[in-house]
């Protein structure tokens, strides 16, 4: 093998080898930004449940969005589960009242942007 040749093919796995690695971060990271959390958030507030239904559900409608609210003893579940034909869903909200605040845990899938527009609405409504 020549020399000429023996540098372009070391070039051309070098490039091979640096499109991999770019193909795998890049893999990993959109992953990552659509992983379920493993642990979800908890955040308190002193708004009780029906102030801060009333503000999520304001803001889920005002932009149309799917959405449900199922009560439990402790509080409530607010969640898109089940507005699509499939299983995905973007967010669950885990509403336990208590005195003096009110825990709300927070469960993300889906984009990043839905991600931090649940985020949002939540930190709004809380």
């Amino acid at each position: 093998m020549s020399a000429c040749n023996s540098r372009v093919g070391f070039h051309l796995l070098s490039v091979a080898v640096a499109a991999t690695i770019a193909v795998s971060s890049s893999l990993s990271f959109a992953k990552t930004a659509t992983a379920v959390s493993q642990v979800p958030e908890v955040l308190s507030t002193a708004r009780s449940l029906h102030a801060f239904a009333g503000c999520f559900a304001d803001r889920e409608e005002r932009a149309r969005r799917s959405w449900s609210f199922v009560p439990n003893e402790s509080g409530g579940v607010f969640t898109d589960r089940g507005s699509n034909a499939d299983t995905h869903f973007t967010y669950e909200l885990h509403f336990r009242e208590g005195a003096p605040n009110s825990e709300i845990s927070i469960e993300l899938t889906g984009s990043l942007q839905d991600q931090l527009r649940i985020r949002s609405e939540v930190e709004t409504c809380r």
